[in-house]
Formats: C-alpha cells, sequence, structure tokens
C-alpha cells in the first residue's frame, strides 16, 4: 500500500509540472549508447510569464546554449544559489526563472563527473551575483568545455531575451532554493571594519564615528519610512577560524550594532539581531593566498554587518492600513 501511494504522489507531482509549464515530455534514443538507451526528456516552451519581474524581487535566469563539438553535451551543469540545489542544465535549454530577495546572492557551477571519474577545479565555478535589485531580471550563461572546464557570465539583458525567446525551458527538474515568505524593503550593508576594530565586538571596540554614523542611519531610517514591520540586524563574519569562533563573533557584533540602532530612536520591538557566521560569503576564493595580511585584506567584504528594513517606505504605493 505504501509503494502503491507513492507511485500516485510521483504520477501526480509530474502531472502538475507538466500542466503548470506547458511541458511536452517525449521519449529519444540515445544513438551513442551501445544498448540505446530510452531518455525522457521534458520541456516547456517560453511564455511571457518566465520574464515577469515582481515588484519586490529580483529573477534570475541561467541559461546553457549549444556548442559546436561539444563532447560533453550529455553532461548536465549543476547550478546552486547560496548552496542550494536549483537546476541541472542540459545544452540549449534554460531553467525556470528564480525569484530571489534584492541584494547578492553566492551562486556556483559544477559538472556531473567526466568521463575519467575526475573532476579538476575548473569543472567548478564559484561566483557572487552582482547586488540584485527588486523588479530587475538577470541571466546568467554557462557553458564548459571539451576538456570539462566550466565557464560563466552575466549577460545583457536585451540579447539574452532576444536568444531565450526560442530556447526551452527545462522543467523536469525541481529547484530546491528556499523561496522567501516576504523581502526585505531596503538592506543597509556596512562593513565590520568601519564599525569595528579587528576582533572586537563590544561597545568599546568601536571605531572612532561609529556610534555617530549609526546614530544617522537610524534618523534617516524613521524619516524614510510611513511604517516599519521589522528590522533584523544579521552580523556576519570570514571563514578564518573555527565556525563557533566566528558565529559567536557574528552574533555579538550584531547584538551590538541592534543596541546602537534602539539608544538611536528606533522601537526596541521591532528590532532583533542574527549572528550569520562565515554562511553567505560574499568573496570565496581568498584561500588562493599565502600571506596573512593578503588573506584578511582579500575576507574584507565578508566581515559586515547587514541591517534588514521590512516596512512601508513613504515612496512606496502600497496603502497604509490605519485600521
Amino acid at each position: 500500500m505504501a509503494r502503491s501511494r507513492y507511485i500516485n504522489k510521483m504520477f501526480l507531482l509530474i502531472l502538475f509540472t507538466m500542466l503548470t509549464y506547458g511541458a511536452n515530455a517525449h521519449a529519444q534514443i540515445n544513438h551513442k549508447s551501445n544498448d540505446s538507451k530510452l531518455t525522457w526528456v521534458m520541456d516547456a516552451e517560453p511564455t511571457p510569464n518566465q520574464f515577469r519581474v515582481e515588484s519586490s524581487r529580483a529573477r534570475v535566469i541561467v541559461f546553457r546554449l549549444t556548442k559546436n563539438n561539444d563532447d560533453l553535451m550529455a553532461k548536465p551543469l549543476n547550478i546552486f544559489f547560496n548552496g542550494q540545489y536549483h537546476a541541472s542544465l542540459m545544452p540549449e535549454h534554460q531553467s525556470i526563472a528564480l525569484p530571489v530577495c534584492p541584494g547578492k546572492k553566492k551562486l556556483s557551477v559544477s559538472i556531473d563527473a567526466l568521463p575519467n571519474g575526475k573532476n579538476p577545479q575548473s569543472a567548478i565555478v564559484e561566483d557572487v551575483t552582482p547586488a540584485l535589485q527588486a523588479g530587475e531580471i538577470y541571466f546568467y550563461q554557462v557553458a564548459t568545455d571539451s576538456n570539462g572546464k566550466v565557464f560563466a557570465r552575466w549577460v545583457n539583458v536585451d540579447m539574452a531575451r532576444e536568444v531565450l525567446n526560442n530556447v526551452n525551458i527545462q522543467a523536469h527538474t525541481i529547484s530546491r532554493v528556499a523561496k522567501d515568505e516576504a523581502c526585505p524593503t531596503e538592506i543597509y550593508s556596512i562593513n565590520s571594519s568601519a564599525l569595528f576594530k579587528f576582533a572586537r565586538h563590544d561597545v568599546q571596540g568601536m571605531v572612532k564615528g561609529a556610534t555617530e554614523s549609526l546614530a544617522e542611519l537610524s534618523e534617516q531610517i524613521i524619516k524614510s519610512y510611513m511604517s516599519i514591520d521589522k528590522i533584523i540586524v544579521k552580523g556576519y563574519a570570514d571563514p578564518v577560524g573555527s565556525d563557533a569562533e566566528n558565529k559567536y563573533l557574528s552574533e555579538k557584533r550584531a547584538a551590538t550594532v541592534a543596541n546602537q540602532l534602539r539608544a538611536s530612536g528606533l522601537s526596541d520591538d521591532v528590532i532583533s539581531s542574527q549572528g550569520m557566521g562565515e554562511s553567505n560569503l560574499l568573496v570565496t576564493d581568498c584561500d588562493k593566498y599565502s600571506n596573512v595580511a593578503d588573506i584578511t585584506s582579500c575576507n574584507q567584504p565578508n566581515r559586515r554587518v547587514e541591517i534588514e528594513v521590512y516596512g512601508v517606505a513613504m515612496n512606496s504605493t502600497a496603502t497604509l492600513d490605519t485600521h
């Protein structure tokens, strides 16, 4: 009975995917294989909905085109956002558009095991998105050469849309990227070097002018919003040191900044803080340096505090509920 229910659920899931994206499934023979395996391919023709943008989110589309003499056409390129699986792209396909909150995201691309069973370092690309803006759409092209080296680049919107109007959506993989329930109205990102002395996290360890800058920011937020639902202060550390140490440092820095915002006039009821440790790194290749000073400098963008504001801004077209 359990197996029967599982099969029924899988059937309904596949049927739902086909109906949702107008997909058509067909079987094709893999002529390169000695036993002519039957491979199922599920595609969806692009529609205007694929390129639709949202007022509170950015939209990212990853695509892969066919190259001449591509010996690795049968190898999918696996796409991850912030470490979460999004898609496995075959040539001449685009991924289902991914709506994400504004800001920078970690993005990585890797190829499945090469014929020799090994993946060189060049088979993986780790990247950081530009500062994604709400209401905008972004296109990321991925490719590989015959040696398994992965390439990736951001492509101009007009150029990408012209090409992708004729490229099918690969709809048979399901993105595991967490869908945010609500996106911040605004994110203020402050490098830790502008707030704290190195390795410090308390008020006494703040650099000259930091408390004044946070007071000015509090005043700016108060003047810019008709209503504020919540403010989340997030501390981030670099990957140097232990996970526990980085988690502790990021938590303490976030808490100190949150307290300064409260002291500067923002309501205590709406402010909370979180320590994110070394998650969501903006720079991921600092291990290429051997000198401590170079590593520290490279990691500077990773050491930061982000202040997420959720509310109704003064310039918003949203209606403020006064009841």
